[in-house]
């Protein structure tokens, strides 16, 4: 019985991290889309800053933004235009038995942008912290995306 034990329980937990894993990349690229569906949003004037955001899970990029044009009545002035160019390297130290996502937007104002320190945000239901406002109110959503795939 102890043979079958140890024979068995690495295979079951390997397979619920690897359920985890998946689970934790459907919750990540689920914050990306909420990022930009709800309020605060994410900025939306030339459509480059929504454009380049990506997903990365254990370092592997799985998911990039879909590509948005500016929005309607935006001008562009001829010298500022920008191709939205998600990220698709990132690399960070990860433990053993950690499980990383990280999601971001690829722009050198993103930081600016979400922190929204002095910044007067004219596109109605946009505004700073982009980001962290559908993490930290829908990290319940997001575990359980996790947890059900982790008992797959």
């Amino acid at each position: 019985m102890n043979d079958l034990f140890e024979e068995v329980f690495p295979k079951v937990e390997a397979a619920r991290r690897a359920g985890a894993e998946r689970g934790l990349g459907q919750a990540a690229i689920q914050l990306l889309t909420d990022a930009t569906i709800e309020v605060p949003k994410t900025p939306h004037w030339r459509g480059v800053l929504r454009s380049s955001g990506s997903v990365f899970l254990m370092n592997r990029h799985i998911h990039s933004a879909k590509k948005e044009g500016p929005r309607a009545g935006a001008v562009i002035p001829k010298d500022r235009k920008e191709n939205p160019t998600p990220a698709t390297k990132h690399h960070e130290s990860i433990g053993r038995d950690e499980l990383v996502a990280v999601v971001g937007f690829n722009t050198k104002y993103a930081m600016r942008m979400h922190e929204g320190v002095g910044l007067n945000f004219k596109e109605s239901g946009t505004g700073a912290k982009f980001l962290i406002t559908p993490a930290v109110n829908n990290r319940s959503t997001y575990m359980k995306i996790i947890a059900k795939e982790a008992q797959k």
